[in-house]
C-alpha cells in the first residue's frame, strides 16, 4: 500500500507552477471586480429613450426636426439616474462605425452630418432628465430621393477627469426614408 502511495502526485500549490496559478486566479478576480460589477452597476445610471425612432418621408433640401416628421414629440430623452450630476455628449455615427445591426431594407447614411442634435453636450443634473431635438437635413440630389436610411446616436458619459477608467454609452438607432423626388419638389416650392 505505501509502494502505491509513492506512485500518485497530489497536486500542489507550491513551486513556481503554483505561484503562475495563484497570480492568474487573482488576475481573474481583479478583472471581474474592476471590469463586471462596475458596468452593471454604472450602466443602471444611464438610460436613453426611446430605443428606435422610425421617421418616413424625409423632404430634401431642408432641415427639419425629428419630433416634426414623427407627428408626436419624439425628442431624445437622456435619463441620468445617478445621484450627482453628469455632462453627456450626443454623437451620430454611421451605423459602419457601430456594431448595430443594419435593419433589413435599409442602407447606411452617406454622411453622419446629416443628423445632428440640438445640443453636442448637455448637463444634467441627478435623478433627472433632459430632452434633445434631433433634425435631418438630406441634401436636394434626386440620389437621396426615396431611399431608407439607418444612423446610430451614441450617447455617453463625459469623463469627469483624465484618469477615470470607465464612460457609459448608450446607442439607439434612427431608420427613416426619404420624400420622392416628385414629393421633395412639391414640398421646396
Amino acid at each position: 500500500m505505501n509502494a502505491l502511495r509513492k506512485k500518485i502526485k497530489y497536486p500542489s500549490l507550491r513551486g513556481a507552477e503554483g505561484d503562475a496559478a495563484i497570480s492568474f486566479l487573482f488576475l481573474i478576480i481583479f478583472m471581474f471586480l474592476v471590469f463586471v460589477i462596475p458596468s452593471k452597476t454604472f450602466a443602471l445610471s444611464l438610460a436613453v429613450e426611446p430605443d428606435e425612432i422610425l421617421v418616413e418621408n424625409v423632404a430634401l433640401g431642408k432641415p427639419v426636426a425629428v419630433s416634426a416628421l414623427a407627428g408626436e414629440k419624439m425628442k431624445l430623452k437622456i435619463i441620468n439616474k445617478d445621484a450627482t450630476s453628469c455632462i453627456y455628449t450626443i454623437e451620430i455615427l454611421r451605423n459602419e462605425q457601430t456594431t448595430a445591426p443594419l435593419t433589413a431594407g435599409y442602407v447606411d447614411i452617406p454622411q453622419a452630418a446629416w443628423i445632428y442634435p440640438q445640443v453636442k453636450e448637455i448637463k444634467i443634473s441627478g435623478k433627472s432628465f433632459e430632452e434633445v431635438e434631433l433634425f435631418i437635413n438630406i441634401p436636394k440630389d434626386k440620389k437621396y430621393a426615396g431611399q431608407k436610411y439607418q444612423v446610430v446616436i451614441e450617447i455617453k458619459t463625459k469623463k469627469r477627469q483624465p484618469k477615470d477608467l470607465f464612460v457609459l454609452a448608450g446607442q439607439i438607432k434612427i431608420n427613416f426614408s426619404t420624400a420622392t423626388y416628385a414629393e421633395a419638389k412639391n414640398v421646396q416650392k
